[in-house]
């Protein structure tokens, strides 16, 4: 991103406060150890930029839930409820971190490109095209 940094710099330098944020997500290999599992954002935060995350994490409990009345065993349960929800998570995460790159380009290039189809995709003809291509629309039942 070196084309920007010069004028993010003097932006910088310029302004009496100075505020940054990261938008992050955790990816991390297995939810669980023992009797002891992750949910909700800690299991697999999705991000802003995904969103879902409340509606993720409700239904992730109620997965959990699910499992602990089912399976004979605490461990048993943690691995169906991981099993069971994961894949909604992994599609969620995936959706977000192309949202990400559509939104935050690295070129002047990929910038102008954003713009210009933001631009088109508010014509009523293209508008069902970008929300699908964004992941718009009802989530993957777990």
């Amino acid at each position: 991103l070196g084309w920007v940094v010069p004028d993010l710099l003097a932006a910088v330098a310029a302004a009496p406060t100075l505020y940054a944020d990261v938008v992050a997500q955790s990816v991390v290999p297995l939810w669980s150890a023992g009797r002891v599992t992750l949910a909700g954002d800690a299991a697999g935060c999705v991000s802003l930029l995904a969103g879902q995350g409340a509606s993720l994490a409700m239904a992730e409990a109620y997965a959990l839930a699910a499992a602990l009345a089912e399976a004979a065993t605490v461990p048993d349960a943690l691995v169906r409820y991981e099993a069971r929800v994961r894949p909604t998570v992994d599609r969620t995460q995936a959706g977000g971190r192309r949202l990400a790159r559509w939104f935050v380009p690295a070129t002047r290039g990929g910038v102008a490109a954003r713009d210009l189809l933001t631009r088109l995709s508010l014509h009523p003809l293209l508008t069902p095209l970008a929300r699908r291509q964004v992941g718009g629309g009802r989530a993957a039942p777990l």
